[in-house]
């Protein structure tokens, strides 16, 4: 599930972003730089279900790696109704994959109170798992800057005009008729805001400024 480009590799974490950016990044390339690619996925193959960072083969690592985090309520909104369309994957062998899948209830209320209960902070848990190690964390929300800046950052060479007008792909969460299962009691939405308030904090704080992080891994 790893996109390898010709000199960095995108860690794909589930309901951020990444449908799109596979999209729109493969409209992007040069016609060249796409064969490339394919070529490149078949001799490669990272066939793990939303791998993480860690789990990228050891010269992959060696690249510039980079990936996307969401605000945690919304992410949370869109993998409980991407779950409840498409089922529950059996593709999902990490242990954090695993323990969302064991959270997961018929309604969105009740799924945040399993979390609550068994797993705290699951969402920031999920970023971590997957992106510690990335060179480069971009935030969703600032789509499409953030992967501009960031594919300029590993020296990819691409087109730009498609990140400004590809439209949003895969947005379960966005669609109308999810819109009135995805209400939370405010004070379940107080308690779960709580559990993951040092990501939020950290991500979405006022003294926030800039829509990539660079992560310097030793």
């Amino acid at each position: 599930m790893a996109l390898v480009l010709p000199n960095s590799v995108f860690v794909h974490v589930p309901r951020a972003g990444g449908q799109w950016f596979r999209k729109t990044v493969a409209a992007s390339l040069s016609p060249g730089l796409r064969r490339r690619r394919r070529e490149s996925d078949r001799h490669n193959a990272i066939a793990v279900y939303h791998c993480s960072y860690s789990e990228l083969p050891i010269d992959f690592q060696l690249r510039p790696c980079f990936g996307f985090i969401r605000h945690p309520l919304p992410w949370l909104r869109s993998r409980w109704t991407h779950q409840r369309q498409f089922g529950i994957s059996n593709r999902a062998t990490a242990p954090i994959h695993k323990q969302f899948n064991s959270c997961w209830k018929p309604t969105f209320p009740a799924t945040v109170e399993s979390i609550l209960g068994t797993c705290p902070g699951l969402v920031t848990k999920t970023f971590e798992y997957m992106l510690d190690g990335c060179t480069f964390i971009g935030r969703v929300e600032d789509f499409p800057r953030a992967p501009i800046l960031i594919l300029r950052m590993c020296n990819e060479r691409f087109n730009v005009r498609p990140f400004l007008t590809t439209k949003p792909v895969n947005s379960t969460g966005s669609l109308p008729e999810n819109q009135k299962d995805l209400h939370l009691p405010p004070s379940l939405q107080k308690e779960f805001l709580h559990s993951e308030s040092a990501f939020i904090s950290k991500w979405y704080g006022p003294d926030w400024y800039s829509p990539v992080r660079i992560q310097i891994s030793s």
